[in-house]
């Protein structure tokens, strides 16, 4: 199996909001998390799920061009969810905004969201439903779009 590594998941939007939110948590601060354990490791465990998922995506894609795919992927992550990509890229979102202590981020999080929702995750459907489809509709029927 080869793998491609265009498939690998880098959201803009998600690169977005880490980096407006680090440059205001430095800038401005004021807000912090209490530093605990509990929090450290919660960020660790979103930070491995996140990368997980996004990897067993990648892996279930393999060879093909999640680009411009010629056959839809339905199978692995993608029978609990569409867009499993996405959601590994929030875990990793929240895992690294409670890892560097800065809610900053999560300030940002909601129009990382909206932007991921309405123009990215949209776009990717309609070009699968034109692409594939009943096929693709069926598939939306039988799987949620996030989880």
């Amino acid at each position: 199996m080869k793998l491609k590594l265009s498939n690998v998941p880098i959201p803009e939007a998600h690169l977005v909001g880490l980096l407006i939110g680090f440059i205001l948590q430095r800038l401005i601060g004021i807000i912090h998390f209490p530093v605990s354990q509990f929090l450290t490791i919660l960020g660790w465990i979103l930070l491995i799920a996140g990368v997980c998922f996004s990897a067993w995506a990648v892996i279930e894609a393999a060879e093909i061009q999640i680009s411009s795919p010629a056959n839809l992927i339905t199978s692995g992550p993608f029978a609990f969810s569409r867009n499993p990509m996405y959601l590994g890229w929030f875990d990793i979102y929240c895992g690294l905004a409670l890892l560097i202590n800065a809610p900053w981020m999560f300030v940002m999080l909601p129009m990382v969201l909206i932007y991921n929702h309405f123009v990215d995750i949209r776009g990717e459907e309609l070009k699968l439903t034109q692409k594939f489809g009943k096929k693709y509709i069926d598939y939306q029927k039988k799987v949620r779009r996030y989880i």
